[in-house]
């Protein structure tokens, strides 16, 4: 069963609240006046009148509640109309945009006509930037819009790669590991039973069921120790035999990346952020691992192009070498993920 995140179900019911359409702005009207109604009533259940016994009554009731309804419509549109262009808006640009994509996102899926294929071209192309640019709860917002639009149009890969991503790893980010989790398993699920279809997109197919595990071991070694939780990267790397060779390439150097990690924070429980390793001990013998499958992973993204993915594997790289008594290539790697960094930030600009 897919987790819905909370915050959607809350930004469209106060969306619908206060709205300014008519059926919202009569339910207020009823509201605002059945309470001032019942408070008075209530009142004079214990002999406090409240209001005189005559026509003058009636007239400061229905002036109290004109002047309440007409102070809740000015003050909801204080909030919701835009401000004025001389007034910035105080938020981080990225955030800014985010938010945006998340209510042209909703207003597409709000519409008479539903407007599915908008909206999973909307997210097919705005995800890995959110990712890119730390909007973990923004993307899962999206992706459970996206989910609604690709189950209409029962369009089950796309169905499996937000699972995966939008409403898998993103959850995760945001600290939801148990949603993540059940919602990575159903898209396993998922492509397990459209791989059993004759003629199916096997590539494809097996393209997302790699990341998925991917995923799933990611977050599930997180509870382990060192050994079995290396041993969850076995699976994945069994499948990527059966992928196109430069498809393969970039899933192997994505699982060398996460198994690096994995053996990273371990090392750092061991001997500290910064501590160093014996040169002749078990933990060295680790530290070569990491180093070794660190490097084939920054390789691959350097020879396939890709900056963002090539400086994150770096920065694991320097936190490695931080652990090595030689401090030549720590020196090294960290003037050269300065350099890169910046090239990343010039073209995420």
């Amino acid at each position: 069963m897919t987790a819905k995140p909370k915050t959607v179900v809350t930004r469209r019911a106060a969306n619908w609240i206060f709205a300014e359409s008519a059926v919202p702005r009569i339910l207020r009207m009823a509201t605002i006046t059945g309470l001032i109604w019942a408070s008075i009533q209530f009142a004079d259940r214990f002999e406090l009148h409240l209001l005189p016994q005559d026509w003058k009554g009636i007239t400061v009731f229905a002036l109290v509640v004109v002047v309440l309804i007409l102070a809740t419509e000015l003050a909801i549109m204080a909030r919701t109309r835009p401000l004025p262009e001389q007034v910035h808006d105080q938020r981080h640009p990225g955030n800014v945009f985010a938010d945006s994509l998340i209510d042209y996102a909703e207003a597409l899926s709000s519409e008479g006509n539903r407007r599915e294929q908008a909206i999973l071209e909307l997210r097919s192309w705005s995800s890995r930037l959110l990712h890119l640019t730390g909007a973990a709860a923004q993307r899962a917002e999206l992706g459970q819009i996206a989910l609604n639009a690709a189950t209409a149009l029962e369009d089950r890969i796309t169905q499996a790669s937000i699972l995966i991503d939008d409403l898998g790893w993103s959850l995760y980010e945001v600290g939801s590991r148990e949603a993540a989790l059940e919602n990575i398993g159903e898209a396993i699920q998922l492509l397990d039973d459209e791989l059993a279809q004759p003629g199916a997109s096997k590539d494809i197919l097996l393209d997302l069921k790699v990341k998925a595990l991917r995923h799933r071991a990611n977050v599930t070694a997180q509870t382990l120790d060192l050994a079995p939780g290396r041993a969850l990267f076995a699976e994945p790397r069994q499948l990527i035999s059966g992928l196109p060779q430069a498809l393969a390439d970039i899933h192997a150097a994505q699982l060398d990346h996460s198994e690096a990690e994995l053996i990273s924070r371990y090392l750092g429980k061991q001997v500290g952020e910064n501590g160093q390793v014996d040169p002749t001990g078990q933990l060295n013998d680790l530290l070569r691992d990491a180093l070794i499958l660190s490097q084939q992973a920054e390789d691959t993204f350097s020879n396939n192009g890709d900056h963002e993915r090539e400086a994150k594997v770096l920065k694991l790289r320097v936190r490695l070498l931080a652990h090595d008594t030689r401090k030549q290539r720590y020196r090294e790697a960290s003037a050269k993920l300065e350099r890169l960094e910046k090239e990343v930030s010039r073209n995420l600009r």
